[in-house]
């Protein structure tokens, strides 16, 4: 094939791919429609850097160099916005067009590494036909080509495998061809290792392979210590929670539940191949790549010649890949887990042709064997394209009659409280508050940016039911319904799984069942979706519950030393009392709060709920349960080494007054 034809015979299934990508995020409904795992936990980590304080809460994959990547986009997507506002205010205002715009740069970025990997095989190879085969990669993975594209560490991951495919293959050739490694080549095959390994750590199995293809202990040393630098590098804004991510990892690889629940036990083996047996029906792909390689490795150890030893090596590595990348999704079943061995696909059945040639060169003419095998797989990929209908089964629910009937009927402040769908705690409704609820809870309740004033202010008045612990929630954490009750005369119900009666039975529980009259006002039969009107007789829920409140610090600033603890006040509580605290604070980077301790346990908290140019607010809060009657007290604490300013220190304490 003339070399003029290669670049622009290059460009044709890019473009293809990212076209792909570009009807499915368009096709697929808004993320907080359906589950906002993980577009909104990547969506806030994106924030905090995007804002410059760069604390990222979350760990689990550990998923930092998407976090960072995400935070760079955002300010990218803020800067030529030109929407008005702050990055942050910007984003939680319109998260949904801030993930459709980080989805496309991450699409954008993967056809340009098609591109590039394929031109490196094509020097390294001089041939059109094997980058072109490279370039079929991707298509092959069905659940990636038919399942939504959005903001998650696979599509990152995609552009990273292929840049590990590229170099490797290329480290291959050259070992076949009798030539030696470079000291550059072997760090650069580790630097993107620990990339992939940092976004996520299930990756770890495609170490095996270059460690197969170093023969000797001074570049596997430097494989190694590359790849565990790089590591380090892409996480350097979570390296206080390593600690915690070593033992996340090692809980699930000591338990036989996901995440590390369950019991501990290293291997369920029932549900090992019951796992297995799953991964390999769905995706015939990585069964291929298996058979091509056994037959391969059967073929090299009949037939002793001088690239025996050379290839018996690469392809036991490849085939050690596959193995232990099963038994971790035997171990812990998700069909993505599967990504680095589906990406070994057609690489495995280049190393089979290349052993058959070795071996039997007159079996065929290698002029002819390169297109016809890509003829194969660009038919079998077009055949796998063609399912992209599947996402028609996805296609966007009726939700927009839902969220137009809430914005014509429902006053700005008439409070919302939102129940979540069947799946998960937190999903899902047609309006974009359960979604930042997500990502709020699951990636910024552990950093000082959680973001509450900003979302108090854009979205007031919001609560949330929680399915997982059957409670009432804002913004800031746990409420009684009855101190909403005990605020609002009138507030709106939105659900997707409870009945008109579940409502009533939830929210009063123990009260009085004439506190409240409920009537559904609106029905969504497509979705299954309610919203309730609930008007609250404000003057038996006042006469039944009293508030307090009371001033700690007399109006006096106190300025805490470093390392101070400051006791406040002792008081006395009882069953069924509900307190919050809340304090003013010279703005600080120090870490300080309000803590609540007793005899029985110890809390703490510096969520800030309200901020202007010098000061922000910082708050506690406290549901006493069943069964407690005792006192507490409440001190201020700095564990910073500056000192910190506080002043209005408050305490406003609900009772029922049964």
């Amino acid at each position: 094939m003339r070399s003029f034809l290669t670049p622009v015979l290059l460009l044709i299934l890019p473009i293809i791919l990212f076209g792909i990508e570009v009807f499915k995020i368009n096709y697929a409904p808004p993320y907080h429609w359906s589950t906002p795992d993980p577009s909104y936990i990547y969506l806030f980590n994106g924030i905090n850097v995007a804002d410059g304080n760069w604390e990222i809460g979350h760990y689990d994959n550990p998923g930092t160099p998407l976090h960072i990547l995400a935070g760079y986009c955002i300010w990218l997507i803020h800067l030529f916005s030109e929407l008005g506002n702050d990055v942050v205010t910007d984003v939680l205002s319109k998260p949904e067009y801030y993930i459709f715009w980080v989805t496309i740069i991450l699409s954008i970025i993967k056809a340009l590494i098609l591109f590039v990997g394929a031109w490196h095989i094509f020097k390294s190879f001089k041939s059109t036909y094997v980058a072109l085969l490279y370039q079929c990669i991707p298509f092959l993975i069905l659940f990636r080509i038919t399942g939504f594209t959005t903001t998650n560490p696979d599509q990152l991951l995609d552009s990273v495998y292929l840049v590990f495919i590229a170099l490797t293959a290329s480290q291959f050739w050259k070992l076949y061809q009798g030539k030696s490694l470079t000291q550059s080549s072997i760090l650069g095959v580790g630097i993107i290792l620990g990339l992939a390994i940092a976004t996520k750590f299930t990756s770890i199995s495609l170490l095996i392979i270059p460690i197969f293809l170093c023969s000797t202990l001074k570049s596997r040393a430097w494989l190694l210590g590359s790849t565990v630098g790089s590591f380090f590098v892409f996480t350097i804004p979570i390296w206080s929670r390593l600690g915690e991510f070593a033992s996340f990892i090692i809980g699930i690889a000591t338990h036989d539940g996901k995440y590390g629940t369950g019991k501990k036990n290293l291997i369920n083996t029932e549900s090992l191949f019951d796992n297995i047996a799953k991964a390999l029906t769905i995706e015939y792909s990585i069964i291929i790549g298996i058979i091509v390689l056994v037959i391969a490795l059967t073929m090299t150890i009949l037939n002793k010649q001088k690239l025996s030893n050379f290839l018996i090596r690469v392809i036991t590595g490849v085939l050690f890949t596959y193995v232990v990348q099963l038994i971790i999704v035997g171990k812990h079943y998700e069909l993505h887990y599967t990504l680095p061995i589906q990406y070994l696909t057609i690489p495995s059945i280049g190393i089979a042709i290349l052993t058959i040639f070795w071996f039997f060169p007159k079996l065929f003419k290698v002029q002819y064997v390169s297109p016809m095998l890509l003829a194969m797989v660009v038919l079998v990929s077009g055949c796998r394209i063609g399912n992209i209908g599947k996402l028609g089964k996805f296609s966007p629910l009726n939700f927009r009659e839902t969220v137009g009937f809430i914005e014509q009927n429902k006053k700005p402040d008439t409070p919302l409280l939102l129940f979540s769908g069947t799946v998960l705690a937190f999903h899902s409704s047609c309006l974009p508050q359960q979604g930042l609820r997500f990502g709020k809870v699951y990636a910024g309740y552990i950093t000082r940016w959680e973001r509450i004033a900003q979302l108090k202010i854009i979205y007031p008045n919001t609560y949330f039911f929680n399915r997982k612990t059957n409670r009432c929630e804002n913004w800031i954490g746990n409420i009684p319904f009855w101190k909403i009750m005990h605020e609002h005369s009138v507030f709106w119900v939105y659900s997707r799984s409870k009945t008109k009666q579940e409502i009533r039975n939830i929210i009063l529980h123990k009260l009085n069942n004439s506190l409240i009259s409920i009537e559904e006002v609106f029905l969504n039969k497509t979705t299954g979706e309610r919203v309730f009107k609930l008007k609250i007789d404000a003057e038996i829920i006042s006469k039944k519950f009293s508030v307090s409140i009371t001033k700690l610090n007399r109006g006096k600033s106190l300025t805490l030393a470093k390392h101070t603890k400051l006791p406040i006040q002792t008081i006395e509580i009882k069953m069924g009392n509900y307190i919050e605290i809340t304090a003013w604070r010279k703005k600080t980077t120090t870490p300080s709060f309000i803590e609540l301790k007793n005899n029985r346990f110890q809390l703490h908290q510096g969520v800030v709920i309200e901020s202007n140019n010098e000061s922000e607010k910082i708050f506690i809060n406290f549901k006493v349960p069943n069964n407690f009657d005792d006192s507490l007290t409440i001190s201020l604490r700095n564990i910073g080494n500056e000192s910190v300013e506080f002043s209005d220190l408050e305490l406003i304490k609900w009772e029922d007054k049964k």
